[in-house]
C-alpha cells in the first residue's frame, strides 16, 4: 500500500547479517511477484558490494535452501536481479519513484538510514520499518515509542 500511495519504505538494519536476510527475502519476493518490480529495492551501506561478494562467496555458510540451489543448479542466491547496491544516501535519493531501501544502521544513529530519515519522515505516504527491537534510548526507540501522527524532533 505504501508503494502504491507514492511513499517509500526504509527498513533500518546492520550492513550484513540481518540485512543479507532481508535482501534475500525481499529478491526472492520481487522475482515472485511482477506487480512489485515496478518499484527498486535497494541495498544501502557504505559497503554493499562488499557485502554482497562476501556472501556470494561464502554460500557454505548459508541456510540448506540457498546451499542446495547452489549444488544443484549452479545458482549462487546473491546473484541479484532486482536489488541495486548503492554506497550512500545520494545514491539512494537519485532513484525516482517509490522504492523499498534496506539501509544501514538499523538503530538509525548513525549511517545512511539516518541521513534518509528526515526525507522519509517528510513525506506522510512513507514508512519506517523495525525488523527488529532497538535498543533502548537510540533514535529507532524513540520512533516506535512515539504513536502516529505525532511528532518526533530530531536534530541533524
Amino acid at each position: 500500500r505504501t508503494l502504491r500511495s507514492g511513499g517509500d519504505v526504509l527498513i533500518p538494519t546492520d550492513t550484513a547479517g540481518r540485512a543479507l536476510e532481508l535482501l534475500l527475502l525481499f529478491e526472492q519476493t520481487w522475482r515472485a511477484e511482477r506487480g512489485l518490480q515496478r518499484f527498486p529495492l535497494l541495498f544501502t551501506s557504505h559497503v554493499p558490494h562488499a557485502t554482497v561478494e562476501f556472501a556470494k562467496s561464502h554460500i557454505e555458510w548459508m541456510s540448506d535452501d540457498v546451499v542446495n540451489a547452489f549444488d544443484s543448479k549452479r545458482e549462487n542466491a546473491f546473484e541479484l536481479r532486482h536489488a541495486r547496491l548503492c554506497a550512500d544516501a545520494r545514491e539512494a535519493d537519485a532513484v525516482r519513484g517509490p522504492k523499498v531501501m534496506l539501509a544501514s544502521f538499523d538503530d538509525l544513529e548513525s549511517g545512511v538510514a539516518r541521513a534518509l530519515l528526515p526525507r522519509i519522515c517528510a513525506h506522510n505516504a512513507s514508512l519506517v520499518l523495525l525488523t527488529r527491537r532497538p535498543r533502548e534510548g537510540s533514535l529507532a526507540s524513540q520512533l516506535l515509542a512515539t504513536p502516529t501522527p505525532r511528532t518526533l524532533s530530531v536534530s541533524v
